[in-house]
């Protein structure tokens, strides 16, 4: 991963853009970015490993004079000769670029790494604040703080000689109306993860109770790879023995951590502050607790499950019969598409809820910017179904999940088998019967590696190979039946039990006053229900050292109790 800030000095001055303008800000203990410096031009790509083969083809467009978007690097350029810097972030915006403007500089950064750096002056956004809270992500170029913006997917940045900028952003989707075949779907994610393998440096594969990684790794011992594995949490989490079983039945060695940590200790809450640069909340960071696991793997490509959602979960989990017309195109396609829009609504309000019975106020303004969100491609599909999964990979996945993948950098090399440029068009464009309860990871799964389908998973307690009882197939009908069976079985991870002990007073307290949610806590037990949030406490722990939420105001002071210091 490439940790460079490129800082362009607005006032005029001779041979203005120079060398040392783009500054390395620490090195990594794997590194995979190329930088060449040729024809007075310096050019830095970075991204995906798996992808790194595209670097030859992006500096040959560069100096010809065409610039665009590839998948899974991104790339900067200084034009020396005529003191001007352009840059295009990867089609999926996984590897964004961040742009701070402001007083005599303009600034860019590579990584949420050195976004962290980048932030160290800046005011913290309150509409933003908002969002993270009551979401759980951003939409579009926003970010935590004033004067950054994040680039999205396949926007090019043009800073002139004069420091004027210049953007200029797709908006399509990157998912069509196209449907595929299983076993092409196959053959595309078993060679990603081939590629991934032979790019990758002494590749690991992060396993967990889930469907994703196992698909991974039933994938690399079909391609008679013997990668070695890591999880974390707790021994007693159901994803901590999950994992353990899958490696042991495939001979494999796992990495594993401490036995015990507490994710509220003070070092975790700044480990995952500064590698998140305050955008993931403490509950969100799982990867990056467990000190003594990084220092175990440090250094090597970390082969993850990103973006796997987009075939399995999110929405098909929650399934119902007759979901499988989601993937028609003409029959009550407006009425299902409404059905489509609002289970995107549904997924928003699981968190959103609590935060608005504090701060109902900004529920309106809120909910029309996500609704604004949600339409934008909503009249380019000709099935729900499409629609649904062009949403989630181009909202959650580029600015959710690969927040929490983005703190990774500073330690391995993220490669995304399911990100793959051809994976993802053939698994996304499956029939929706290969989408609805994991089926294309089961069925997968089996033809893969067999053994590896007599390990429970974590969603039924139960072998893989078992298939699903009819609760299980449709969860949402068994819901309403009374029978509430679907979800995690197992023990969770990590427990955030003691978080609302280490949040002091003053901590909440100064968040809600930068939220402008301070006005809404009126007496005491208003404060004690929203410690009751885990989302509000997350950020609130997170955000406490940045140092810019200031001391709370005399309104909501005088609710301060006994505090207990992080």
């Amino acid at each position: 991963m490439a940790h460079y800030i490129l800082t362009v000095h607005k006032k005029p001055q001779i041979n203005r853009l120079q060398e040392k303008d783009l500054e390395q800000i620490f090195d990594a203990p794997v590194d995979d970015h190329t930088i060449i410096r040729q024809d007075n031009f310096s050019i830095l790509c970075w991204g995906d490993p798996a992808c790194r083969d595209k670097d030859r083809l992006i500096i040959g467009d560069v100096l010809a004079g065409q610039h665009k978007a590839y998948w899974g690097r991104s790339w900067l350029a200084l034009d020396h000769l005529n003191s001007t810097v352009k840059a295009n972030t990867d089609v999926l915006g996984l590897f964004p670029v961040w742009l701070k403007r402001g007083g005599d500089t303009i600034q860019v950064a590579t990584s949420r790494q050195t976004l962290y750096e980048l932030s160290q002056d800046e005011k913290l956004d309150d509409t933003s604040m908002r969002m993270l809270v009551a979401f759980g992500q951003l939409f579009g170029e926003c970010t935590l703080w004033q004067n950054i913006r994040c680039l999205s997917g396949r926007t090019r940045l043009t800073i002139n000689a004069f420091a004027d900028i210049e953007l200029e952003s797709t908006h399509s989707p990157v998912l069509y109306n196209s449907q595929t075949r299983f076993e092409d779907a196959l053959e595309a994610f078993v060679e990603a993860v081939r590629i991934a393998f032979s790019q990758g440096t002494a590749p690991l594969v992060s396993l967990s109770g889930g469907l994703d990684s196992r698909l991974i790794l039933s994938a690399a011992i079909a391609l008679g790879k013997k990668p070695e594995t890591l999880t974390y949490g707790h021994p007693e989490s159901g994803d901590y023995q999950i994992a353990h079983a899958l490696a042991q039945q495939a001979g494999l060695k796992l990495f594993t951590g401490q036995s015990s940590i507490d994710p509220t200790q003070y070092q975790n809450i700044q480990r995952v502050a500064q590698l998140g640069a305050g955008e993931v909340p403490l509950h969100h960071a799982h990867s990056v607790l467990d000190r003594k696991l990084l220092s175990l793997t440090s250094g090597r490509t970390l082969l993850t499950g990103t973006g796997a959602e987009t075939t399995r979960a999110f929405y098909y989990d929650r399934g119902f019969p007759g979901y499988s017309l989601f993937g028609q195109g003409v029959i009550a396609r407006d009425q299902l598409m409404g059905k489509a829009r609002s289970y995107i609504q549904q997924e928003f309000a699981k968190s959103a809820t609590p935060f608005f019975e504090y701060a109902p106020q900004f529920k309106q303004a809120m909910m029309a910017e996500l609704n604004n969100r949600i339409d934008e491609h909503i009249d380019y599909f000709s099935t729900p179904a499409m629609f649904l999964d062009n949403f989630y990979v181009q909202n959650r996945v580029a600015r959710f999940v690969a927040n929490g993948q983005q703190m990774l950098d500073a330690h391995y090399l993220r490669c995304h088998p399911f990100l793959n440029q051809d994976a993802l068009y053939h698994m996304a464009h499956l029939p929706v019967r290969f989408k609805l309860s994991s089926t294309f990871h089961r069925k997968a799964i089996e033809i893969l590696a067999p053994k590896l389908a007599s390990i429970r998973w974590d969603k039924t307690d139960k072998p893989l190979s078992k298939g699903l009882p009819l609760s299980y197939r449709y969860p949402a009908l068994a819901s309403r039946l009374g029978v509430n069976r679907w979800g995690k079985q197992t023990a969770p991870l990590f427990s955030y039990a003691s978080l609302s002990d280490n949040v002091s007073a003053t901590q909440l307290e100064s968040s809600l006053d930068q939220m402008q949610c301070h006005l809404n806590i009126k007496e005491e037990h208003d404060l004690q229900h929203i410690r009751n949030h885990l989302p509000t406490l997350g950020y609130s722990a997170v955000w406490a050292h940045f140092r810019k939420l200031g001391a709370p105001s005399s309104s909501s002071r005088k609710h301060a109790g006994q505090e207990s210091e992080l």
